[in-house]
């Protein structure tokens, strides 16, 4: 690769930097910059940032014209300066003709010829093209050791950047592992190159535990709990990172994936219990339909929230089955036959029980009301055919008598009973009065008067 020279003059030098640049020329492998390279047409303002950037070594042209030229000042000088205090440029001035350089911060610099005496002024063209000549050999050593500083800088930074991704974040133990590779370079271009590489593997590395992260949290989410599965299918990407990053990483995504998981397992466990009350008994159809909030969710967890959801909707169903055939039976005893008038006043226990359930239910509640209804009919009717015997015609006062026994029983039903044993009795009555008045007119004709 050739090593680029950056010339800064006035263009009122233009004859001193041709005669520079020729003797220059006769250096090897080097890449000679100054502003008769810019094309027309070109960007030259970028083209001029673009070597002063590049150059290893800038040669300035030093003149009054040179120190009051206002781009010169403004555009080249300081990020010249600036590349220099970080050691990235070397600042070579040459004095072409007599001017003020040392009130300047030309003065700053070892300036050429040694003396500070102007190239002009040396004694005819053979003793300026000379001094050119001494000038050259130095900047050829300056090139020859800016290469050997360069190659040594990037030796370094090589042997750096591969130990230190291996043993990140062991800075020290890097830098003495390191040493051998450091030896020969300034401090300043020791801490310049490590700057760099620690940030640049620093951001490799947290991009790394970023990705595992990432990739440790999909996979965790579809595996959870089982964290040791995540991380067999997570060890390519957390080759490289140490334990206690690793941990570290794993620790709050585990947290955060639990209490998202738990946080799952309690809305499956809302929207299963809503779902199953108002499908109950249908199982089946609660889990179809509570499908989407379960996956995710391991079998075991399902189960486990399943069953008692599943034992306690039972339990509250039978007790409100329990509660409709109580209900439903004292209602019934109450308006009976009328068994619809039950069921109207029981509606409201009845809601979300199934038809087949309340049939169920309703059934021996109705068979055993009608039984017992029919068994007081019966008493009803033995009791007055009984006591009407006895107080006939009273047939007030029987029913006064039996009043009792008619409790609960419909008007239809005691006068359909009632109808036929008040004729029953009438007529045995009056059967027993002919009976007696035949009786009677025999036995006074027998004994008249």
């Amino acid at each position: 690769m050739k090593r680029k020279i950056f010339i800064s003059y006035s263009r009122v030098d233009e004859k001193w930097k041709e005669i520079v640049v020729k003797h220059l020329k006769l250096l090897p492998n080097i890449d000679i910059w100054d502003d008769s390279r810019i094309d027309g047409g070109a960007r030259w303002f970028q083209e001029i940032k673009e070597a002063l950037i590049s150059s290893k070594i800038a040669i300035l042209l030093i003149s009054a014209d040179f120190l009051t030229s206002r781009f010169i000042g403004e555009n080249e000088v300081p990020p010249l300066l600036e590349r220099h205090e970080r050691g990235e440029v070397i600042i070579f001035p040459i004095i072409l003709r007599p001017c003020f350089w040392e009130l300047t911060w030309v003065a700053d610099f070892n300036v050429r010829p040694r003396n500070g005496k102007p190239l002009r002024e040396m004694s005819g063209p053979e003793g300026s093209e000379s001094e050119l000549v001494t000038i050259v050999r130095e900047i050829s050593k300056l090139l020859d050791k800016a290469a050997a500083r360069e190659q040594k800088l990037s030796e370094y930074e090589l042997a750096l950047r591969k130990t230190l991704e291996k043993n990140w974040p062991d800075i020290d133990g890097v830098r003495k592992q390191c040493r051998q590779k450091s030896q020969e370079l300034t401090n300043t271009d020791i801490t310049a190159v490590e700057k760099s590489i620690i940030a640049e593997v620093k951001a490799e590395y947290d991009e790394k535990l970023r990705v595992y992260g990432l990739a440790f949290r999909e996979v965790l989410a579809k595996t959870w709990p089982d964290v040791d599965g995540a991380r067999n299918q997570c060890r390519q990407t957390s080759q490289g990172l140490t334990d206690a990053d690793i941990t570290a990483v794993e620790k709050s995504i585990i947290a955060e994936v639990k209490a998202e998981y738990e946080k799952k397992l309690r809305e499956y466990e809302l929207a299963f219990r809503k779902t199953l009350v108002q499908t109950w008994p249908d199982v089946d159809k609660a889990l179809n339909q509570c499908h989407q909030e379960s996956q995710g969710l391991t079998d075991v967890d399902i189960t486990a929230i399943e069953q008692p959801i599943i034992a306690e909707v039972k339990a509250k169903y039978e007790k409100k089955l329990r509660e409709y055939g109580s209900t439903f039976g004292e209602a019934l005893a109450k308006t009976w036959p009328d068994v619809d008038k039950a069921r109207e006043q029981c509606r409201q226990k009845s809601q979300r029980l199934t038809d087949a359930d309340i049939t169920a239910i309703e059934k021996p509640i109705i068979a055993k009301v009608k039984a017992a209804y029919e068994q007081k009919l019966g008493e009803y009717e033995l009791a007055f055919g009984e006591a009407l015997a006895k107080t006939w015609p009273n047939v007030d006062g029987t029913r006064e008598q039996c009043r009792q026994k008619s409790q609960g029983l419909t008007d239809a039903d005691i006068t359909a009973i009632e109808q036929p044993i008040i004729a029953k009795v009438k007529a045995e009555y009056e059967k027993k009065l002919r009976e007696y008045g035949s009786a009677f007119g025999e036995a006074l004709a027998k004994t008249w008067p």
